[in-house]
């Protein structure tokens, strides 16, 4: 696969939080960088709670540093952002995608901006997501 998506969503109800790390690790390692930014929707129907989770290529501490890689830091899929909705409430607001990573431009024209999810946003997705799963 040549093409990849510098965005994904990984999304869940059934599928675990812990399943979906994994998917965000596999699309960051295997698409050698090509996908920037992977955020996971999580879904507890039972809490009626959701899970959001931003991930990208973070620089992090070297754990096996050696003279023949002495390099102090590495880069790792790392989740860099999470929040938990419950009702109008994200623990953490807002989620932030640079316009630069989506379209790997900076932005030119007028209303090329980032992309921003502020709380009330993001309580409008765990709305939405609620009033679906009652139908």
């Amino acid at each position: 696969m040549d093409d990849w998506p510098t965005v994904v969503f990984e999304c869940g109800v059934s599928e675990s939080l812990a399943r979906l790390r994994v998917d965000a690790h596999w699309w960051l390692t295997n698409s050698h960088r090509r996908v920037k930014t992977l955020i996971i929707i999580n879904a507890s129907l039972g809490e009626k709670k959701l899970y959001v989770e931003k991930w990208q290529f973070s620089e992090v501490p070297n754990p096996h540093v050696t003279r023949g890689r002495p390099t102090p830091t590495i880069a790792m899929p790392t989740c860099i952002w999470g929040t938990e909705i419950e009702g109008s409430v994200a623990t953490e607001a807002p989620l932030w995608i640079s316009f630069h990573t989506v379209m790997l431009r900076d932005p030119i024209l007028e209303g090329e901006i980032d992309f921003v999810f502020k709380e009330a946003d993001l309580a409008g997705i765990a709305h939405d997501m609620w009033r679906s799963a009652r139908a």
